[in-house]
């Protein structure tokens, strides 16, 4: 299990999803059109990212932040989010990498801070696991 964290103000409401089922595609216009009307709200984007990433359709979402990114490269939210879908997909440096980049950002973020805290406390808890016991 991943921990993901995107901020209260960025998510998405149970109005962008079909019974956590599959993606609604009426949901998918809606914030297609917007972004083909106004794409340079980078909200949008990360709603649509948002959207991808609840149904695990991890390209697509990716793709979505990255858009985001362009419009707001200073978003600590975005390279936090980034950093998830990055070390979900196994790419665990680059991942760590962008939450470091949201923490340069904001070193006050909370859901940063957190993401680094939870895998180091799993890679610690696997050295603990891996360390010879030693028997008097």
């Amino acid at each position: 299990m991943y921990l993901l964290l995107i901020d209260p103000k960025e998510a998405i409401t149970s109005e962008d999803t079909q019974d956590n089922i599959g993606i609604s595609s009426d949901t998918l216009r809606k914030y297609q059109k917007a972004i083909h009307h106004k794409p340079d709200d980078y909200k949008k984007w990360v709603r649509l990212g948002s959207i991808y990433l609840q149904h695990r359709k991890l390209t697509q979402s990716t793709d979505c932040f990255y858009q985001a990114l362009k419009l707001d490269a200073n978003s600590c939210i975005i390279w936090n989010v980034l950093g998830s879908i990055f070390y979900m997909q196994g790419k665990k440096a680059l991942g760590v990498m962008c939450v470091h980049k949201a923490l340069n950002l904001n070193p006050q973020y909370f859901n940063a801070k957190l993401f680094l805290e939870t895998i180091n406390n799993k890679k610690e808890s696997k050295k603990s696991h891996m360390k010879p016991k030693l028997f008097h």
